[in-house]
């Protein structure tokens, strides 16, 4: 489906669009194609062996989408030695006065959930959203490396992402401030410390009912994207509309490529429309709870396959996000179907498959964004 807008980001959505479908490379180039750039390669190694004991990893449970979505919560191993009460990392510090404790192994995976208050299940289960994103990005960045070892803005990116993570680990509230919003932010203290930080907001739709967007994996995965993109790129961190909108777009994607990585979630989505993504469904319907609750929308927040009219537009970074947003969607289920039915690959394979590679071009685009707008206009 084509988005069909005159919109002028249109032409910048067309552009990195073209870039990821006739990229050509594979994303598995082997290791030796990045000479040069074993350090790098090492640094990004998602395995956090420095603090192995006998356990070699931590276990959690975790939601892949809101109460609203018959989906079954995630198990899932981290290989990191380092996950401590929280749950916290290294990387990812745990905010709340109310700490998680570990069963007697060491593990995060025994706690139950239930809607309508924030109990310990939904610190663990943000810890694995944001740790899952947060891996699937750093293999990524890998891939880039070793698809383009030489490029010197791609080795740029990922020792910004390396000096950020490790000298400016994110602070995440699970039961953040009262509000209809999630936001990730950078500041600087007086004292001259950086930090990065992740509040995630609840908000009452009713006087006697709360939600949590803490119970909502777009939300927590929304706002992790706007996290990598600034320890990327910080230089994007800005009021440009053009930095903007891509930092939106990147959080709507990034929460979608990162929920198509649970095969239970893509099992789902397919059962659910016969295989056609164009059809309604939880993968284009960004923040469900949110949208019927504060919007009184059925779609979401945002609807990723949304057929974008410039007549709607205001000038607002959301706004202007939903155009390349929704390219990048439409380019997953085009490749998707091209995938299964000429290529005979089966659904849910077909489409993790699709969302392996398409993902991995897309943290590529975070090295480009800036050659693309000095020849664009956007807005």
């Amino acid at each position: 489906m084509l988005k069909k807008t005159i919109f002028k980001t249109t032409l910048w959505a067309s552009a990195t669009a073209v870039f990821m479908l006739t990229s050509s490379a594979s994303c598995y180039a082997s290791a030796s194609s990045a000479s040069g750039s074993g350090g790098l390669l090492e640094s990004l190694n998602p395995v956090e062996t420095t603090a192995f004991g006998k356990k070699k990893g931590v276990k959690i449970k975790m939601r892949v989408q809101g109460p609203s979505v018959d989906l079954p919560y995630e198990e899932q191993f981290f290989p990191r030695g380092d996950v401590t009460e929280g749950s916290s990392d290294s990387q990812l510090i745990y905010a709340d006065r109310k700490r998680v404790a570990s069963s007697d192994n060491g593990d995060f995976s025994f706690y139950s959930f239930r809607r309508g208050s924030v109990r310990t299940a939904d610190s663990v289960s943000v810890y694995g959203n944001l740790r899952v994103t947060s891996d699937l990005f750093q293999n990524d960045l890998r891939d880039v490396i070793r698809l383009h070892p030489s490029d010197a803005k791609v080795r740029r990116a990922a020792i910004n992402y390396l000096d950020s993570t490790s000298t400016m680990p994110l602070f995440y509230f699970v039961k953040g401030e009262e509000m209809e919003n999630a936001y990730y932010t950078r500041f600087q203290a007086d004292d001259g410390t950086r930090y990065r930080m992740m509040d995630l907001g609840w908000y009452r739709p009713t006087v006697t009912r709360r939600e949590y967007t803490a119970q909502q994996p777009d939300i927590v995965w929304h706002e992790a994207g706007h996290a990598l993109v600034d320890a990327a790129r910080p230089d994007l961190f800005s009021d440009s509309p053009k930095a903007g909108a891509y930092h939106e777009a990147w959080g709507d994607t990034n929460a979608m490529f990162t929920l198509l990585t649970h095969e239970s979630a893509r099992k789902k989505l397919i059962f659910d429309v016969r295989g056609d993504l164009h059809q309604p469904n939880f993968l284009r319907s960004m923040a469900e709870e949110f949208g019927k609750s504060v919007l009184g929308t059925n779609t979401g927040l945002r609807d990723l396959d949304e057929d974008v009219k410039d007549n709607g537009f205001v000038g607002e970074v959301h706004d202007k996000s939903r155009v390349l947003a929704g390219a990048v969607y439409d380019i997953v289920a085009k490749a998707y179907e091209d995938q299964m039915r000429v290529n005979g690959v089966l659904p849910s394979k077909a489409l993790g498959e699709v969302a392996d590679y398409l993902r991995t071009q897309w943290v590529y685009t975070l090295t480009l964004v800036g050659v693309l707008w000095k020849t664009m206009s956007f807005g």
